[in-house]
């Protein structure tokens, strides 16, 4: 039990259901299932003030404020708790005009690296356009490499001469 005889539950319901709104039913319409959801309509929950004017049942059957048992005050706060892997996440996105992106996450890792303290049990990691960025260069530094191999052995098999292949493929490069 709470202060003035409130059940904690019961007020937290009441709240819950008053700003975030509660499925009260599910009405089958046909092929369609409806949910109705009961909430205080946008004025009656605008203010601070509306929020404490809330009426909160007690257990002698008498209904005080939301004001009297509770602090109520406006802070700032995340917007969306993201979550990945049971962990907290937060996601910082920049959009990068007039330098290349790889260029610009490495000096973007680097100050992070020098300037960032993370507290122990946080991490972060870079993600999204750089992340595809790094997997075609480790890609390219596969499949590069066996491109040539297969050219210089396929010259080599049409040409019959080792030194002919070589003089082609020493071409390549230039011809890039």
């Amino acid at each position: 039990m709470g202060r003035l005889g409130v059940d904690v539950e019961t007020a937290q319901a009441i709240v819950e259901s008053a700003l975030a709104g509660h499925k009260a039913v599910s009405i089958v319409d046909g092929t369609r299932k409806v949910d109705v959801t009961v909430q205080l309509t946008a004025d009656s929950r605008a203010t601070e003030s509306d929020i404490r004017a809330i009426r909160i049942p007690t257990k002698l059957g008498s209904q005080v404020s939301l004001g009297d048992i509770a602090n109520i005050e406006r802070v700032n706060g995340p917007i969306q708790v993201s979550r990945e892997n049971g962990q907290r996440r937060v996601v910082i996105v920049a959009n990068v005009r007039g330098r290349d992106l790889g260029t610009f996450a490495e000096d973007v890792q680097a100050k992070v690296i020098t300037s960032a303290r993370l507290p122990q049990g946080y991490s972060f990691e870079y993600a999204g356009t750089y992340e595809q960025l790094k997997s075609g260069k480790q890609r390219l530094m596969v499949a590069v490499p066996i491109t040539f191999v297969t050219a210089f052995i396929l010259l080599m098999l049409t040409l019959g001469n080792f030194n002919y292949a070589l003089l082609v493929c020493t071409g390549i490069p230039f011809a890039v």
